[in-house]
């Protein structure tokens, strides 16, 4: 008899650890699809219904299992679209972009494709460089005429302090095979400030929309007050394709 309960008891004990593992994925599951639902609807990307609709469509049609990586590359294709046919403008600075060079990275978020690749919104998934000051270099995935750039930070909604994010910026462009010095080919395309109290995607045209460039370079010379570090969640170029 107290075997059987030994046994009764540890089944019990299994059955407690799964069912905790359980509601602790089902809680990952639902944070994430909250960074998802956040991100598209601050951007007038995807709607809230659309999401929701979307997930309870795949979760029926799966035994209630949905990949959330598979789901992801879906909303993130289908949110990519919606902003080119929104803006009319496409983003160079992914899909085949290269981070060239940076100023000093922050040994704690070290990895420069996060920069110019999405992050949904969450916290952390951001290029960090020491300081308050420093500088990118992205040659881009063709030649283009550029339009505009777009920089990302992290949503107050999510965060509390984004004292790390970049404030007063400039950026540059060149045609990196010219046979010329770099001081001589390197174009000003405009400065702007990146405003915490506005929509934490942030568009910029550029002051100079008529030459060819493949290579964009982002300075800043502030951010909202860090010493140790600025982060840059995500950086875009936008324009088109010349006539050749």
């Amino acid at each position: 008899m107290d075997s059987k309960v030994s046994n009764i008891e540890a089944k019990t004990s299994d059955m407690e650890r799964e069912l905790i593992e359980l509601r602790s994925r089902t809680n990952m599951l639902s944070g994430r699809m909250g960074s998802l639902d956040k991100y598209f609807s601050e951007n007038e990307g995807l709607s809230k219904e659309e999401v929701c609709e979307d997930y309870n469509n795949r979760k029926g049609g799966n035994d209630g299992y949905v990949d959330l990586n598979e789901m992801r590359v879906v909303m993130r294709e289908e949110f990519k679209r919606r902003l080119k046919n929104m803006l009319g403008r496409e983003d160079y600075a992914s899909g085949g972009a290269v981070v060239r060079k940076h100023s000093v990275k922050a040994d704690y978020f070290a990895d420069p494709v996060r920069m110019i690749t999405p992050s949904f919104g969450q916290p952390g998934e951001c290029f960090g460089l020491k300081g308050n000051r420093g500088f990118v270099e992205i040659k881009l995935r063709s030649a283009i005429i550029p339009q505009a750039v777009t920089l990302e930070h992290v949503a107050k909604s999510v965060v509390d302090n984004r004292s790390s994010a970049p404030k007063d910026c400039r950026v540059y462009g060149w045609f990196s095979r010219k046979k010329i010095t770099r001081d001589l080919s390197m174009y000003f395309l405009g400065n702007f400030t990146y405003d915490l109290e506005k929509s934490s995607v942030q568009t910029f045209d550029v002051s100079d929309s008529s030459r060819v460039i493949d290579t964009v370079r982002l300075d800043f010379t502030s951010n909202y007050g860090n010493p140790s570090y600025t982060c840059i969640y995500r950086f875009r170029v936008h324009g088109y394709q010349p006539d050749i």
